[in-house]
């Protein structure tokens, strides 16, 4: 006939407990309990790391390009967009980035706020502006306010110090094509 194997727990005629049962079902129990809140840590730290990882990089700067143009640069560094970006710029200067609806990845922007003509000192004389970044992140989530300090003055005496004009670098290119030509032509002879 179908006979049911179960526990026997102790009752007080029997008087004994099967101790070796006991501690394996305890050991089991807190086995489970331990594995289930290290998963569920695990599984918290994996979704905040793919949330940090979305999210976008955007960087303000300053450059002089062309040797004479004072720019503003705006660039989305990382390989997430970003939406509803705002930059706001202190003092305030002409900034036509100061309200854009996405920002994809690898993006770089550039607005020319000055012709350098002389004197890259004298020409600009705001040294320090403060940039506040706003935007939406991939979930639709408005990231917190990023706010980062910019001084050019380094910018500016870098430039004062490695200033070539057009004609100097047109003069350089000339006399070294020159020298090309002198020496091909003298290994010809």
């Amino acid at each position: 006939m179908f006979q049911i194997n179960h526990y026997n727990f102790p009752t007080p005629t029997t008087g004994s407990i099967d101790w070796v049962a006991l501690a394996v079902s305890v050991l089991s129990s807190l086995t489970t309990l331990a594995l289930a809140f290290v998963t569920y840590k695990s599984v918290k730290e994996n979704v905040a790391d793919r949330r940090l990882r979305a999210q976008p990089n955007i960087v303000v700067d300053f450059e002089i390009c062309e040797q004479y143009l004072f720019q503003l640069v705006v660039k989305n560094i990382s390989p997430n967009p970003a939406y509803k970006v705002e930059i706001m710029i202190f003092p305030t200067i002409d900034n036509p980035f100061q309200y854009l609806d996405s920002l994809s990845p690898g993006v770089e922007m550039r607005h020319t706020i000055i012709e350098i003509r002389k004197n890259a000192m004298e020409e600009i004389a705001v040294k320090h502006y403060t940039i506040f970044i706003e935007y939406t992140d991939l979930y639709q989530k408005k990231q917190p306010k990023i706010e980062v300090e910019k001084d050019v003055t380094a910018l500016l005496t870098t430039y004062k110090d490695a200033k070539a004009t057009p004609e100097d670098e047109l003069r350089n290119d000339i006399r070294n094509l020159a020298n090309a030509i002198d020496r091909s032509l003298s290994c010809k002879n």
